[in-house]
């Protein structure tokens, strides 16, 4: 392909670029408009294979020092002063809770390996906590550069055996590799049989799984562009349809990256390939130039400006975040003109300079994050409610995920009581201890308590990829016999694990199936829960013990603790609908009552009964709080609870 500077590449980056701003400031109206970062992959893959085949052409040879030099001098100053900058504000105004990924984040990203780093603390793309975190679209930033390192290398190899067909057979077996490595980690039984809880986290993270994008635009730039002709228009206006449909069409619930990630891809493809079309002239429309000129800088800016927006002004989060991905269109232009440009194009930056301003871009940042990490851990002095501390007396007394056998400690009440209530579960078992214990106490009874985090009470369906479970939920009936209670109470986030999520991006441990498989949709779930909660309920009902099912709490949108900043020394709290509980808790809860009405020696406690009043939930009674976070009720909400299981008791 030609050496010709081309303005339509340019439009391209800006189509891209827009499509992801879009997405990050008006959620909803571009639900697939994270594709773009997949356009920029495949155009920097092509532009970058353009270049290097320029100078392989002329020298049979890539001078590898002149290469590294131009990539620090074009992406980590920008990357530095953008960091070092957002990493001041994230001080003052990212809530405390989420300074501490920022900071981290932020340090990894200056290290070029933030992707592996969001990997490995479990972080996603698409979850309820990752609005908050100003560094999280450096990720892709990681891919590429990573990219870059040994693009070089494989290229002129490749060249050397075999010239261009080289190059060719080699990005060729990347990316099949690549594409085959990704399809892999997205099958549920190979990523349970590699002991991964959840493989599409490093599918959309991992270089190795993004590579073939990538590849696709170094493949194109070895090949030859389609020549110019009435062919070009079709296969232009195809391409351009792809990506449009995939920015549409696809949202949070994608499976992605995977089969689906090749139709932005091959229409970015399509769109590299033809350079007269009429496509083309809409992309190397000057409008769509000067956007594309920006896309660098305006990546980097629009993600941390709209998460500190967000951030100083939750009640107004949607105008806030829209206006700063404008906003951020400042500093990209200043960040252009007084910084990336100037560097970029300086020639004198080489050698010991370029050594210099690359330590410099990666030492700064690193140490900064860390500081912010810190900070953030220590709430700059700042103390913590006392109504979000744990104080949980399952927690504190060592009955919650606990290792070994069940321990006397663990009973709680008079010794003198003859009989026993028995509270199994998950973490939101642990959360209502006290409202149970008082009202034992009040039927004469005491209360043994025995959870475990992200493991729900059920029989023959645990949660996927956490092996401990089914062996916790078989310890659960071994406990009923030995105590012999007189009641068991079980209690559950039963809608965390059938949410609505696709279970590549679930932010939540998903109920699984008999053998351990996901459920391919929330229908499926819903009907993995029932049989488990069936099967519990027969299996405690063969022991002749009376059971009281708990319903999930009504829970909130994200932790409270997540809007405290300096900024903001009091958290934004506002009452949650009963309209967004129902749709919360509605599915769960109605497969609940079907299987209940098949057992009817069964007591049904719902805590929204108590927790909500007329339309609204509201985690405060008074000024006294009932949550210690969006989902787990703390000592004085569980003790609000205890008439329900007063009645309950006394129901036998």
């Amino acid at each position: 392909m030609g050496g010709e500077h081309r303005r339509d590449i340019q439009g391209l980056r800006a189509i891209a670029v827009l499509l992801v701003v879009i997405y990050h400031a008006l959620p909803g109206a571009l639900p697939g408009g994270f594709v773009g970062v997949d356009v920029f992959f495949v155009i920097s893959g092509f532009v970058i294979t353009r270049m290097l085949l320029r100078e392989l052409d002329v020298s049979g040879s890539i001078d590898l020092t002149r290469f590294y030099t131009r990539r620090v001098r074009r992406l980590l100053p920008p990357l530095a002063v953008m960091t070092v900058v957002c990493v001041g504000l994230a001080v003052v105004f990212t809530p405390f809770k989420a300074q501490v990924w920022a900071g981290r984040t932020a340090a990894a990203s200056a290290a070029l390996v933030s992707n592996w780093y969001l990997w490995s603390s479990g972080g996603t793309y698409f979850g309820p906590g990752d609005e908050q975190n100003p560094f999280l679209h450096t990720w892709s930033l990681g891919i590429e550069e990573q990219f870059y390192f040994f693009a070089p290398l494989l290229l002129m190899a490749g060249y050397r055996w075999r010239s261009r067909r080289g190059g060719l057979i080699g990005f060729g077996a990347v990316a099949v590799t690549s594409f085959a490595c990704s399809w892999a980690l997205l099958t549920p039984h190979i990523t349970t049989d590699l002991g991964l809880d959840d493989g599409s986290r490093l599918v959309f993270f991992g270089l190795h799984t993004r590579l073939w994008e990538l590849s696709l635009g170094v493949l194109l730039a070895l090949a030859s562009s389609l020549p110019p002709g009435r062919l070009q228009h079709p296969v232009a206006l195809a391409g351009l349809l792809a990506i449009v449909v995939s920015a549409l069409a696809f949202d949070h619930a994608t499976v992605f990256p995977g089969p689906a990630a090749l139709l932005p891809t091959l229409g970015a493809v399509a769109l590299l390939a033809t350079s007269d079309s009429i496509v083309t002239r809409l992309t190397s429309s000057r409008p769509l130039v000067v956007i594309g000129d920006l896309s660098y800088s305006w990546y980097l800016w629009h993600w941390p400006l709209i998460v500190l927006a967000r951030a100083a002004v939750p009640e107004h989060a949607e105008v806030a975040g829209a206006t700063a991905a404008l906003v951020a269109l400042v500093p990209a232009a200043a960040s252009r003109r007084i910084i990336e440009e100037p560097i970029r194009t300086n020639d004198a930056i080489i050698g010991r300079r370029v050594v210099i301003v690359a330590a410099l871009c990666i030492i700064l940042p690193i140490i900064l994050g860390l500081g912010l990490a810190l900070g953030g851990k220590t709430r700059w002095g700042e103390k913590v409610p006392d109504a979000w501390s744990e104080r949980r007396l399952a927690v504190i007394s060592g009955c919650v995920d606990a290792k070994g056998p069940f321990s006397e400690k663990c009973i709680f009440g008079d010794p003198k009581h003859a009989e026993t209530v028995l509270l199994i579960g998950d973490s939101h078992a642990a959360s209502i201890t006290e409202g149970v214990r008082e009202a034992a106490d009040t039927a004469g009874m005491k209360l043994a308590v025995w959870t475990t985090s992200g493991c729900p009470s059920l029989v023959g369906r645990t949660t996927v990829g956490m092996q401990s479970c089914r062996q916790r939920q078989a310890d659960y009936l071994h406990l009923v016999d030995s105590l012999r209670p007189a009641v068991v109470v079980l209690a559950n986030r039963s809608s965390g694990y059938t949410l609505p999520s696709v279970p590549a991006h679930a932010h939540w441990r998903t109920i699984g199936g008999p053998h351990d498989e996901r459920p391919g949709n929330q229908a499926e779930a819903l009907g993995f829960w029932s049989d488990g909660m069936d099967a519990m309920l027969s299996a405690l009902e063969a022991r002749r013990v009376r059971v009281v099912w708990v319903s999930v709490v009504p829970e909130f949108p994200r932790p409270f603790a997540a809007g405290v900043s300096l900024w903001r020394p009091e958290p934004y709290v506002a009452p949650v609908t009963k309209a967004y509980m129902n749709a919360r808790r509605g599915p769960v809860l109605a497969a609940e009552a079907a299987v209940l009405a098949r057992h009817p020696t069964v007591t049904h406690v719902d805590p929204a009964t108590l927790l909500c009043s007329g339309q609204e939930c509201s985690a405060l009674k008074g000024a006294t709080w009932l949550y210690m976070d969006d989902h787990h009720v703390n000592p004085e909400g569980s003790r609000l609870l205890s008439p329900l299981f007063t009645r309950a008791f006394a129901a036998r």
